[in-house]
C-alpha cells in the first residue's frame, strides 16, 4: 500500500472515531442530565421525607421557676426549625401557666414558635388565652418566661363577665396579674362595652 492511501484510510477511520466518540460522549452528557435532574428530584424527595423524619407528634414540654410555678406547652405535632435547632414549630398547641397559689392561665393557638433554651414562646394564628372568668383572643401572642410577661397583639378582645374591650395591645405582668391596654395609635381610643 502506498502512503497516500495510509493516510487517507487513517483519517477516515479517525473521522468516524472522532465522530462515534462524539455521539457517545452526547449522550452520556444528556443521560448524566437527566440523572442530575433525578437527583435533584429524589434530593427533593428525601428533604420532604427528612421533614416528615423531623415531625414529632404529641410533643410537651414542662418548667418550673425557683417559686414552684410551673409552665407545660404541648402540641399535637411539631418539627425543629431548619435555622435554629433551639426553636422548635408547633402546631394545634396548648399551653399552661400553674401558679403555686392563684390559678392557671390557659393559652391555645393554632401554631407556635417555642424555643427550648429560653422558653420565650410565639403563638399566632387564632390565639385564645383564658384566666378565670376572663377571655382574651388575638391573632398573635408573645410570652416571655423570663420576664413574666405577655403581650398580645393584632385584633385582640378582652372578655369578662361585666366587659368586652377592643385593642391594638395588650400586656399582662403574669405573676401580678396586672394589664396595659392600648393602641398602636396614640390618638385612636381603645373600645370599651360595659355590661349593665
Amino acid at each position: 500500500m502506498n502512503e497516500k492511501k495510509i493516510i487517507q484510510i487513517s483519517l477516515f477511520l479517525l473521522a468516524v472515531l472522532v465522530t462515534i466518540s462524539s455521539l457517545y460522549f452526547y449522550k452520556i452528557e444528556n443521560l448524566r442530565k437527566n440523572k442530575t435532574f433525578d437527583k435533584i428530584k429524589n434530593k427533593n424527595n428525601l428533604v420532604l421525607s427528612e421533614d416528615k423524619l423531623n415531625l414529632i407528634k404529641d410533643i410537651s414540654y414542662f418548667s418550673k421557676d425557683a417559686s414552684g410555678n410551673q409552665f407545660q406547652i404541648n402540641s399535637s405535632s411539631a418539627s425543629t426549625n431548619i435555622d435554629n435547632a433551639n426553636i422548635i414549630n408547633m402546631k394545634l398547641v396548648i399551653a399552661k401557666i400553674i401558679f403555686l397559689n392563684s390559678g392557671t392561665i390557659y393559652i391555645t393557638s393554632d401554631k407556635a414558635k417555642y424555643n427550648n433554651q429560653t422558653y420565650e414562646t410565639n403563638f399566632y394564628e387564632n390565639v385564645k388565652v383564658i384566666y378565670l372568668k376572663h377571655q382574651i383572643t388575638s391573632d398573635n401572642l408573645h410570652l416571655f418566661l423570663q420576664n413574666n410577661t405577655i403581650s398580645m397583639t393584632n385584633n385582640v378582645v378582652y372578655k369578662s363577665p361585666d366587659s368586652s374591650i377592643e385593642a391594638d395591645i395588650i400586656e399582662i405582668d403574669i405573676l401580678v396579674k396586672k394589664l396595659n391596654i392600648f393602641m398602636n395609635d396614640k390618638s385612636k381610643k381603645v373600645k370599651a362595652l360595659y355590661n349593665n
